[in-house]
């Protein structure tokens, strides 16, 4: 659901942080969170093509996003390789570079244009603004890596908690309780 980038990166490009999130991560198989704070930066990704094509967003800072070396896909191996002649990739095929900006799906959608190209049951390249991207794999002996990561936010639990303690402490005041639309709200 977030979006994260690496301290390397952030301390490359001197991005303060502009603020700190403390945040529940429930990993694949956990089932007891680990808690962690984060600090937030602000950047601007664009397009190394077309600068006009670009997005702000607002990412995690961590030490590592994958320790996995995820290989590029082998577009050798890809029977639809005629419907990839015309299209440029977002990466390049031959990149060895370990991952430095993941894209959660708080940005997602901002990122995609909604153009897909279906190549096989499995395998498709999605348009995004900073070019094509493949999602899927092309074979079944592709080994293939997976990544599940649960983030609960305290941030918005805690509020509603201090929000009720007070209400029930009679802090707040209650005296127009009476008053019919907010019955209906409430």
């Amino acid at each position: 659901m977030r979006s994260y980038k690496t301290k390397k990166l952030s301390n490359c490009l001197g991005l303060p942080a502009i603020r700190k999130e403390k945040l529940s991560l429930y990993t694949f198989g956990n089932k007891t969170p680990i808690e962690k704070d984060y600090d937030v930066i602000k950047l601007t990704l664009k397009n190394k093509d077309s600068p006009n094509l670009k997005l702000d967003i607002e990412a995690l800072v961590t030490n590592q996003i994958s320790a996995a070396n995820i290989p590029p896909p082998e577009l050798d191996n890809i029977p639809q390789t005629v419907q990839l002649e015309n299209l440029v990739f977002a990466d390049s095929p031959d990149c060895k570079e370990p991952i430095i900006i993941l894209i959660g799906a708080d940005y997602y959608y901002d990122v995609v244009t909604g153009k897909i190209k279906h190549l096989s049951k499995k395998l498709v390249a999605v348009e995004t603004i900073f070019g094509w991207c493949l999602q899927g794999r092309n074979s079944e002996s592709q080994s293939s890596f997976a990544l599940s990561v649960i983030v609960q936010e305290n941030l918005i639990s805690d509020q509603l908690k201090k929000f009720w303690d007070l209400k029930i402490s009679g802090l707040i005041d209650s005296k127009n309780e009476s008053d019919v639309s907010e019955n209906q709200i409430i």
